[in-house]
């Protein structure tokens, strides 16, 4: 059993009581997360427990202090705090990411909003995309590691630097079968249900009137991947969503529209399959692909999971559970 303590200043009743939470929710929360026991009077705390757990619950305690303002934290900030300093985000990327970035993260700002990535597989997935040698990139992994959403973060940050005329976003629209047209309404009518969690990504960083004013203006396209074929895209940024989703032909078809100056991200989760796991053009691509100068492979983990606790929770047992 290890000990440290540890002494909070400045000395300000209102931070204190904002980090400790209704009746010490958050000191509980920080203790069952590290399975550690912490003890405070006042200003001082003890924590007790295994080394590593201790010394992961006390920089989350520090790290929280030093963040806390006149009101109080919500359950999410607590839950990403907590995350930044667990094993999870001092682990190594594969050789991709450089030991002073997995400590330090990296911010990325878009309309002057700051986005703090901190899991070296993430930070790997950013340069991945960052690099200008790099044209495709595909990330892979389970829900709630962020695939979707930094790839959206870097195509606004890039449009907004002028890097790119426009951005393009697809995904297979398996429900429908891609057969929309017995479907009532104009195609955004049509295909809008399908398309919504790439609406509701785009909101979190940009708000909808800009998002709109931008789709009505074709800087911004979403579109069902069906509609891809026969199309050339030329300084684009382009991301496929829900890519395992795929059948072989349609990501050869969609991969063969890339035009001069895009870039393409790639996303899916070989996990969760709608389609048979031998025809999906994702499960194919990481074999048929690997070797290709200009084609990058960034595999994600429960541990870059950003989400409720519970849900890497639950990746982690429907993981182990497949290994069986």
């Amino acid at each position: 059993m290890h000990q440290q303590t540890l002494h909070l200043q400045p000395e300000d009743n209102t931070l204190l009581q904002n980090l400790c939470g209704y009746h010490n929710e958050y000191i509980t929360t920080i203790e069952h997360h590290f399975s550690v026991q912490i003890n405070h009077r006042g200003f001082n705390f003890k924590i007790q427990g295994e080394k590593p757990q201790v010394e992961q619950a006390t920089q989350t305690l520090k790290a929280l202090y030093k963040n806390a303002k006149s009101t109080p934290f919500n359950r999410k900030q607590i839950h990403l705090t907590m995350l930044d300093n667990s094993n999870g985000a001092t682990q190594s990327a594969d050789n991709h990411s450089a030991k002073s970035d997995i400590h330090k993260g990296i911010t990325i700002e878009v309309n002057k909003k700051p986005i703090k990535i901190t899991t070296p597989n993430q930070i790997a997935y950013l340069k991945a995309l960052q690099n200008k040698n790099n044209t495709i990139t595909f990330a892979i992994g389970p829900a709630g590691t962020g695939k979707t959403f930094l790839a959206i973060v870097m195509a606004l940050k890039m449009l907004k630097e002028e890097k790119y005329k426009r951005i393009i976003l697809t995904r297979p629209v398996v429900e429908a079968g891609e057969q929309l047209g017995f479907l009532p309404g104009d195609l955004i009518e049509k295909t809008f249900p399908y398309l919504q969690p790439l609406y509701d990504a785009m909101y979190q960083i940009i708000n909808k009137q800009e998002v709109h004013k931008m789709i009505e203006n074709n800087i911004i396209e979403i579109v069902p991947l069906a509609f891809m074929r026969g199309r050339t895209l030329s300084e684009s940024f382009i991301i496929l969503d829900e890519a395992q989703n795929t059948t072989n032909e349609q990501m050869k078809m969609f991969l063969t529209r890339v035009g001069y100056d895009s870039k393409v991200a790639i996303t899916g989760d070989s996990t969760q399959l709608d389609i048979p796991a031998e025809k999906s053009g994702l499960n194919s691509a990481q074999s048929i692909l690997k070797n290709i100068e200009g084609i990058d492979f960034i595999h994600l983990q429960p541990q870059d999971v950003r989400r409720h606790k519970i849900v890497q929770l639950i990746t982690q047992a429907y993981e182990g559970h497949a290994k069986q």
